[in-house]
């Protein structure tokens, strides 16, 4: 069984490795939260951020645009929103399909 101190560092490579495609996102005139570019001009983010479709501003090194809300999911806290110019790579996903109970799911955010 490999070590603690190794299963820290294959975490925080995977970390590094999806930095580029985390986002700021302001939307409720107070904190900011974190997004994750889902694919061209598509972020993901969680929906208690958005209040309502107006005066979104996602900031990914090194572009700050406007964005609109594309679609929302209460019930699993989820919004969907649509940029123009943002530049930044895809987030690579997995499938849910190789998940099994026990697995590690890692959540990321940025300050």
């Amino acid at each position: 069984m490999a070590r603690l101190s190794d299963l820290s560092a294959e975490i925080a490579q995977v970390a590094a490795g999806l930095a580029p495609s985390l986002v700021r996102v302001d939307a409720r005139g107070g904190r900011p939260a974190t997004g994750i570019i889902w694919a061209d001009n598509l972020v993901l983010t969680a929906d208690h951020v958005i209040e309502a479709d107006d005066n979104i501003v996602v900031t990914g090194a090194p572009t700050t645009v406007k964005a609109s809300l594309l679609g929302r999911d209460r019930t699993t806290d989820l919004a969907l929103l649509r940029t123009e110019g943002l530049r930044g790579a895809p987030a690579p996903r997995g499938r849910s399909a190789d998940l099994r109970t026990g697995h590690i799911v890692l959540a990321l955010g940025g300050t």
